[in-house]
């Protein structure tokens, strides 16, 4: 649903551990952001709220009201619910009045996998239309048989589709894929098996457009791939061998030339490329022909202190880290010499190792600010 990756991965909090991580019951946070006279002011602030089992059930967003600045406005409301089996069944979004929008259904079967998803438009409450996004069919031997995923529109997109022998093993499968302003797309994977089932060879055609772009040919060891050969409009692009012995390393080789090479060989290849660079590095340099370079340094805990970045011997970026006495990293400054900017982040914990304070400064200015205010299960003694 729209907003919702955009929620998990934006807002939901980074939590880290001094003993055990925290299990939060909700968590409000508030971002602040700056306004015409350079005040940070509350711009949003998101409730979230989790079972015991670490699901986000409930999360609803505010805004300032545009007629009153100081009072916040319900924006958007998401309930969420689970199987006893903690497995995501619906999805509820209701607008700023409560009023229901849209509702996310999905399905299960009895082997835990999904099987279909449905998306529930209401307009003043009522439904009034239903998709489908997501379709996974079965056979009658209950192996996998057709996968269907359909866009926002209701036109499907993709469909992968499965082929299976007497003894129930795949032996094909084919996918195609069509969306708007985008050539379409086929992949046709076919598998070869021995007398014991085990994959002995995998042949995978890319089409586009209905001509053959690309072709992978693996042969397989034990279940393991030992040969990969890839074909790139008919001619051959690469060649990877997989073969580990006993002091003997075939290495990957391209264009179909082989070449064994022991351990003390390899570790003298190593040694030479090393000397190498640092001859390139000691070598007078041309203009444009500068070598990026970052150096980093740790602390006796293992953070990283301090990593810089120059060219030749100029710097140009340096990024320097603090740690609190618990190992969070309470401060980022990134210095850009070379445009004269300073970006810095600092944070916050509580005494669980839940950010509490998260503020960005750029030039020692502050550009924006967020809180978070946690509630937990289990409460500390």
């Amino acid at each position: 649903m729209k907003g919702l990756l955009f929620t998990i991965f934006s807002f939901l909090l980074i939590s880290t551990t001094i003993a055990q991580k925290a299990q939060i019951e909700s968590v409000i946070q508030e971002k602040y952001l700056p306004n015409d006279d350079g005040d940070l002011v509350l711009s949003l602030k998101i409730e979230q709220h989790y079972n015991q089992y670490r699901n986000l059930t409930k999360e609803e967003y505010f805004y300032p009201n545009p007629n009153n600045e100081k009072e916040l406005k319900t924006d958007r409301k998401r309930v969420y619910s689970y199987d006893s089996k903690g497995r995501l069944l619906n999805v509820l979004e209701y607008n700023g009045d409560n009023i229901l929008e849209a509702e996310e259904k999905t399905y299960w079967n009895e082997e835990g996998t999904k099987t279909k998803i449905e998306n529930i438009s209401y307009t003043g409450g009522q439904q009034s239309s239903v998709a489908v996004s997501y379709l996974l069919e079965y056979n009658q031997s209950s192996n996998r048989k057709v996968e269907k995923f359909y866009g926002k529109d209701g036109v499907q997109e993709k469909e992968r589709t499965w082929y299976f022998n007497q003894e129930n093993e795949i032996i094909k499968s084919y996918t195609w894929i069509v969306k708007k302003n985008h050539p379409r797309k086929e992949i046709e994977i076919s598998y070869k098996r021995d007398s014991d089932g085990d994959l002995v060879k995998s042949v995978t055609k890319e089409k586009v457009n209905g001509k053959i772009y690309r072709k992978d040919i693996r042969d397989f060891s034990n279940n393991y791939v030992i040969r990969w050969k890839k074909y790139i409009e008919g001619k051959l692009e690469s060649e990877f061998v997989n073969e580990y012995r006993d002091s003997v390393i075939i290495r990957s080789t391209r264009k179909n030339k082989r070449k064994i090479i022991t351990l003390e060989q390899d570790e003298k290849r190593k040694a030479k490329i090393e000397k190498q660079k640092e001859r390139r590095n000691k070598r007078k340099k041309k203009p444009g022909d500068e070598i990026w370079v970052t150096n980093t340094e740790y602390d006796a805990y293992g953070n990283i202190l301090v990593t810089t970045q120059s060219v030749g011997d100029k710097i140009l970026l340096v990024t320097q880290y603090a740690y609190d006495d618990y190992g969070n990293k309470i401060k980022t400054l990134k210095i850009n010499k070379e445009n004269n900017l300073k970006e810095e982040e600092r944070l916050s914990y509580d005494e669980r190792g839940s950010i509490i304070k998260r503020t960005l400064l750029k030039n020692d200015k502050n550009i924006s600010e967020d809180k978070y205010m946690y509630e937990y299960y289990f409460k500390k003694d």
